[in-house]
């Protein structure tokens, strides 16, 4: 019986834990909502990434970086 009570106290432990992760989940997730509504609004490319860098250093986000890709995958082997 003592088996089975610590084991239903190991998956409430896990479940308040996943419920946690599942909030800063939802939090992070409007957070990159509102940064790409704000980068979409930028009238250049220069102020899209001052609006990046804010933002990153608002959360605290040493280093972070923008890659962009162009708009089509090439199908083939990469020539370099």
């Amino acid at each position: 019986m003592a088996r089975a009570r610590n084991h239903i106290n190991v998956l409430e432990e896990n479940m308040t834990l996943l419920m946690e992760q599942a909030h800063a989940n939802e939090s992070l997730f409007y957070r990159l909502l509102h940064l790409q509504s704000r980068l979409v609004a930028a009238d250049s490319l220069d102020e899209m990434l001052v609006r990046f860098h804010r933002w990153a250093r608002d959360l605290g986000l040493a280093g972070a970086t923008l890659r962009l890709f162009p708009d089509r995958w090439r199908l083939g082997a990469p020539s370099r």
